[in-house]
Parts: C-alpha cells; sequence; structure tokens
C-alpha cells in the first residue's frame, strides 16, 4: 500500500498542545525547551484510508516543531534545515508524496527550489485547493447575501504569497475591481499586469491595509495572518470577510460593524476520513485544504510537486476541484449553502 507523509508545524506551545491535547498537562518550560531543541518525528500513522472507489493510501503525520530559539521567529536557515530533515524523515518512511501546511509552507514556498534540490520525493503546499475552497467560500457567501459580483469590488490581502496570487487570478474575471495588497512593488505590479492581461478587471495596487480595504464589499485574507496596523473597523458595511481558518489569527470582533460577514474558509468535508492523528481544531470530517489536497493527490497516483513555490499555474485550481468531486469532497463553508 502507498503513502504519503503531512507536515504539521507548530510554532508556539500554545499551538503544539492544541494538535496534541494530551501535552496539555506538560507546563511551558518543560515543553518548550524539548521542542525548541526536538527534531522532526513522526507524531502518528494512519494505517488505511479507503476512498469511495475502493483505493486504499495510508498516511503519516510528521510534527515538525518550529519553535524559536529566539523570539521572534524568523524566516531562518534553521526552520528551512527542519522542514528539510522532516522531508527526508517522510523519505525513510517510503512516503511518496509530502504535503506542508501552516508556517512550514510559508518557509518551503519562498525556498521551493532548494527543497527540490535537496528532497528526493515530491512536496505539494496545499495552495491549489486552499485557494478553490476561499474563491468558493465568497462566491456562495456572496450568492447568500445577494452580493453582485459584477458590481463589487475586492480587496486580496497579501496577494504575493501562493494562495493570494491564485485567489487574485481566480475572482479578477467575475468583478470590476481588484485591490492587491503587499509590499513589493515590483512583483505586485507584475501581478496586475497578468489580471489586466488576462481579463477585463481593474487593477489597483495600495500598500495601506486600511485604505485597501476601505471600499471593498469583499475581502480575502488568504495566508490568515493580518499586519498589526489593520483595524478591522476600516471594513465596509456590509462587507464580507474571508480568512483562513486553519491559521492562529484572532481577530477583535468587538471592533467590527454588526453587518460585517466573517468566513472562515480553507477547509474540505472528507466523508471517507475521519481520524488524522492530530488535533485538527475542525469538526469530524473536515480537515484543511493542504491535508486535503495530499489526499487526494496520494489516492489518485499522482505523486508529483502538485503546487509548490509562489507562482502555481492557475489551471491547477480547477484540476484539484474536479478531483475533489471524483471522490466526494466538498468545500466547507459553514452557514452557506452547497451551490
Amino acid at each position: 500500500m502507498k503513502s504519503f507523509a503531512f507536515i504539521v508545524s507548530p510554532t508556539t506551545t500554545k499551538q503544539f498542545k492544541s494538535f496534541w491535547p494530551s501535552y496539555k498537562l506538560i507546563p511551558d518550560f518543560i515543553l518548550r525547551p524539548y521542542l525548541q531543541n526536538s527534531k522532526p518525528f513522526q507524531a502518528f500513522h494512519i494505517r488505511k484510508i479507503v476512498s469511495p472507489q475502493g483505493k486504499q493510501i495510508q498516511a503519516y503525520i510528521i510534527a515538525c516543531p518550529l519553535l524559536p530559539k529566539q523570539l521572534p521567529l524568523p524566516d531562518s536557515d534553521y526552520a528551512l534545515e527542519q522542514i528539510i530533515y522532516a522531508c527526508q524523515l517522510a523519505q525513510k518512511l517510503d512516503a511518496k508524496l509530502i504535503g506542508i501546511d501552516g508556517f512550514a509552507a510559508k518557509v518551503v514556498n519562498k525556498n521551493f527550489s532548494e527543497i527540490t534540490k535537496r528532497v528526493l520525493i515530491p512536496v505539494t503546499c496545499g495552495n491549489a485547493l486552499t485557494a478553490w475552497s476561499m474563491y468558493e467560500a465568497v462566491f456562495r457567501v456572496a450568492k447568500l447575501k445577494k452580493i453582485d459580483l459584477k458590481k463589487s469590488c475586492v480587496t486580496v490581502i497579501d496577494a504575493l504569497n501562493a494562495t493570494g496570487r491564485l485567489c487574485a487570478k481566480r475572482i479578477a474575471g467575475y468583478v470590476p475591481k481588484i485591490i492587491l495588497n503587499a509590499q513589493n512593488l515590483t512583483k505586485l505590479e507584475r501581478l496586475k499586469e497578468a489580471i489586466t492581461e488576462e481579463s477585463k478587471t481593474k487593477a489597483v495596487i495600495d500598500f495601506n491595509i486600511n485604505s485597501a480595504v476601505a471600499e471593498s464589499n469583499i475581502v480575502i485574507n488568504p495566508d490568515g495572518q493580518l499586519d498589526h496596523n489593520f483595524d478591522l473597523s476600516s471594513l465596509k458595511k456590509g462587507a464580507i470577510f474571508c480568512y483562513n481558518l486553519n491559521s492562529d489569527s484572532s481577530f477583535d470582533k468587538t471592533t467590527l460593524k454588526k453587518s460585517i460577514e466573517m468566513v472562515g474558509a480553507g477547509t474540505m468535508h472528507v466523508p471517507f476520513l475521519k481520524r488524522v492523528g492530530f488535533n485538527t481544531r475542525l469538526p469530524g470530517n473536515i480537515l484543511s485544504a493542504a491535508f486535503t489536497e495530499t489526499l487526494l493527490l496520494a489516492l489518485e497516483g499522482k505523486f508529483i510537486s502538485y503546487s509548490l513555490g509562489e507562482n502555481i499555474n492557475p489551471d491547477r485550481m480547477e484540476e484539484i476541484a474536479d478531483l475533489a468531486a471524483r471522490y466526494g469532497v466538498e468545500v466547507w463553508v459553514p452557514g452557506a449553502p452547497v451551490l
């Protein structure tokens, strides 16, 4: 039976305990130094996953602690080396594909050339299915709230990360205006050019997150992390704010206008899998899009680096969505109907 591996990368003791509640009784002053000096390790083995078609696969969950030895956590060689070690462990377990989520995925996307050079098996970060799930969430909630996309302005926060780029390109053809928020002007100009070449949508660059969201009917935050200067009260009355439910971001909802619709996305309903070996902090059968993308590719025998790096072919969103449908997997959006 072929297998895949999925790497979970907690960056705080709180996050580690949320993944594995059995560690909750261990005091932080004991757990922190242990995790700071710990190499990645196999945390769980799913011995058999059976698809509706009868296909079978097994999975290894690998914990890759990325607690910093000094705060704040740097996007450093230390993090990259930990992730490569985790990938090499997956290779020793004979995994044919590696899925990566969380902070580790950010490191991998920025250093994908190093990963492909040193890791001998394919790696995917789930960006394609995550972006699809966020687009689908926006589409469903907009329809539910009777927001006409053809008359809407959309802001994509952190539009230069892998998922942000895909979301921006996917939704651009459906709205008249899209605002791209990030901090690298050269890369933003390239993304803006790509959008205007492929659609009639007007693309605008705005470095200021508060002014970027002020006029938008829909705001997409694919990364889940927010600039500390961001004021939720800047959101337009009646706006949809779509964020990645798998992130550790917390929002001060006391500053929200009552009409703002907060939409958690980035999750999938996988009816044939109930236990994954770590606490997903989600209802049963609901899994992150990154884990689900890895699972679907493994079941299909598609052992390739599917969504890796910051520039991913948007066609992969359609392809992975079709694959999800084939296995009865659906985008999960609490409170929004399946259309």
